[in-house]
């Protein structure tokens, strides 16, 4: 009985201590999926535009075919090399991107 008491003895004060926490509300940022040309330039890495839809990737995201792809297929990001595109499976826009 004894043992019992004091479980329950810790178990209402776990209680006790869990109700006078304060509810936090938590606000989660959103992803910023806009940079500007310096925020790029502090990223390590070549800053992309991939179409998720065609599996293409653009160097320049003012080439004439990034500036057309659908918002739910748009994604911007920063790679460390191209390589890492192309172990995905990503292959280059033959405009923005021709010879690289």
């Amino acid at each position: 009985m004894n043992r019992f008491c004091k479980a329950l003895a810790c178990f209402t004060a776990c209680l006790f201590l869990v109700s006078c926490v304060p509810e936090t509300d938590f606000i989660i940022p959103e992803k910023k999926t806009e940079y500007s040309e310096s925020e790029r330039e502090e990223i390590k890495g070549i800053f992309v535009v991939i179409n998720k839809n065609t599996f293409k990737y653009h160097l320049d995201p003012d080439c004439v075919y990034a500036t057309n792809i659908a918002s739910e297929n748009r994604l911007e990001i920063t790679v460390p090399d191209l390589g890492y595109l192309a172990k995905r499976g990503y292959s280059r826009c033959s405009y923005c991107a021709g010879d690289q």
